[in-house]
C-alpha cells in the first residue's frame, strides 16, 4: 500500500469533513502524500487526533491527566530549586548522617527491639544497619542488639539470610564477641560440625605414610580463597576459637565426638593436635594463652596433663589420675575432651574407666 493510500485510508476512517474533499484533485498520488490545499492538512490532523482518542473515554483521560499533573508536581516540589538553593540538609553528608544517626536513637529503642516480634522487619532493619554500620561506628550496640533478637526468635529462610551475610562480613562490622558467640551457638551444625567435619576429610586424604601435606591445609583454611564458603567458615572458626572460650569449647565437644567416633584413631588425634597447635599459634600471635580458652574449673588439669606420664614423679602422677578420676565422676564429657586433646594420658585412666564410657570401646 503506497502512502497515498494509507493517508487516504486513515482520512476517510477519522474526518467528517473528508467527505466535502476530492482527494484525487485535492493531492498528488504517488510514493509520497503532497496535499494541495490546507483542508487536506487539516482535516489528516482531525482524523488522527480521533483515532488516537478513540479507545480512552473522556473520564479515562481526565484521570490520567490529574495523575500526570500530580507526579508533575510531586517532581517539581522534591527538586532543589532556587528558592532553596541554601538548605542542605539532604545535599550534605554530614548533615545527612546526623538525621539518619538521630532518626535511629529516636525510634530504633532497646524496647522497640525486644518487643519486635517480626523477623522479616528486623532483618530489614538489620540489612540497612550492616551499610551504614560500615561508614558510622555509633550503630554498634544496634546492630548487635538487633542481632540477638533475630537470633531468639524462630528461624526463617529471611533471618538465614541475613545471618549468611554477617558471616561474610564479620571482620568489616566488628561485632560484639558476646554477639559472634551466641551466632556459633545457634548456627553450631552450620558453622562448627560441617566445617571442621569437612577440614578433616581434607586432612584424612593428604596425610599419608605419616606425612602431610600441610600448605594443601594451610590454603583451605586461607580466607583469601573464595571458592568455597566453609573454607571461609572454617578460617573463621578458628579465628575466633583463638579469641572466644565459648567458641573454642564448642569446637572441642565437636572434636570429641570425633575422637570418640573414630574410636581414638590415630588419624583423628593427630587432626585434633593440628587444630590445637594452629589455635595456640594465633593465641601466640595476640600473646594470649591458649590455657584461657579452657573451662576454669579444668585449667589446673590442663597444666598438670600437659606433663607426659613417663615425666612425672610416680607421686605426681598418681595425683593427675585421682584428678581425672574425679573429673569423670562430674563430668564424663569433660575427661574425654582433655583426652582428646592430651591422648596420651589415655591408657593410664582407661582401667579407671567403665567399657560402657570408654572411648575405646566405641
Amino acid at each position: 500500500m503506497t502512502n497515498f493510500n494509507i493517508m487516504k485510508s486513515i482520512l476517510v476512517n477519522g474526518s467528517e469533513e473528508v467527505s466535502k474533499i476530492n482527494l484525487d484533485n485535492c493531492t498528488e498520488k504517488g510514493d509520497k502524500f503532497r496535499p494541495r490545499i490546507p483542508d487536506v492538512t487539516s482535516a489528516l490532523a482531525a482524523s488522527l487526533t480521533t483515532l488516537l482518542c478513540r479507545r480512552i473515554s473522556p473520564a479515562a483521560h481526565q484521570r490520567y491527566l490529574v495523575r500526570t499533573n500530580l507526579i508533575e508536581q510531586l517532581r517539581d516540589w522534591s527538586r532543589i530549586n532556587s528558592r532553596y538553593e541554601q538548605m542542605h540538609s539532604f545535599t550534605d553528608g554530614e548533615r545527612t548522617t546526623k538525621f539518619a544517626i538521630n532518626l535511629v536513637e529516636k525510634y530504633l529503642t532497646e524496647d522497640f527491639i525486644a518487643k519486635q516480634a517480626s523477623v522479616s522487619v528486623l532483618v530489614k532493619i538489620g540489612f540497612v544497619l550492616i551499610d551504614m554500620k560500615l561508614n558510622i561506628s555509633i550503630f554498634d550496640f544496634k546492630l548487635d542488639s538487633i542481632i540477638n533478637r533475630i537470633l531468639y526468635l524462630d528461624e526463617t529462610d529471611d533471618s538465614n539470610r541475613f545471618l549468611d551475610t554477617l558471616t561474610e562480613k564479620y571482620d568489616s562490622l566488628s561485632l560484639a564477641l558476646s554477639t559472634i558467640e551466641n551466632i556459633y551457638i545457634c548456627r553450631s551444625t552450620k558453622l562448627i560440625e560441617i566445617p571442621i567435619v569437612d577440614l578433616f576429610m581434607l586432612f584424612n586424604a593428604n596425610h599419608s605414610e605419616g606425612s602431610l601435606d600441610s600448605d594443601i591445609i594451610e590454603k583451605h583454611m586461607n580466607p583469601s580463597i573464595k571458592h568455597y564458603s566453609d573454607d571461609v567458615n572454617c578460617n573463621q572458626l578458628l579465628k575466633y576459637s583463638s579469641k572466644s572460650p565459648r567458641i573454642f569449647q564448642l569446637l572441642s565437644s565437636v572434636m570429641k565426638e570425633m575422637f570418640a567416633y573414630t574410636n581414638c584413631s590415630e588419624m583423628c588425634v593427630n587432626f585434633i593436635q593440628y587444630i590445637l597447635n594452629h589455635i595456640s599459634k594465633l593465641c601466640d600471635e595476640k600473646k594470649q594463652k591458649i590455657l584461657d580458652l579452657y573451662p576454669r574449673n579444668l585449667q589446673c588439669a590442663v597444666i598438670l596433663v600437659r606433663i607426659e606420664p613417663n615425666l612425672h614423679t610416680n607421686n605426681s602422677k598418681e595425683y593427675v589420675i585421682q584428678m581425672l578420676k574425679y573429673i569423670y565422676s562430674l563430668n564424663k564429657e569433660e575427661l574425654l575432651i582433655l583426652l582428646s586433646h592430651f591422648p596420651v594420658w589415655l591408657k593410664e585412666v582407661s582401667n579407671l574407666v567403665p567399657y560402657s564410657d570408654n572411648p575405646l570401646s566405641r
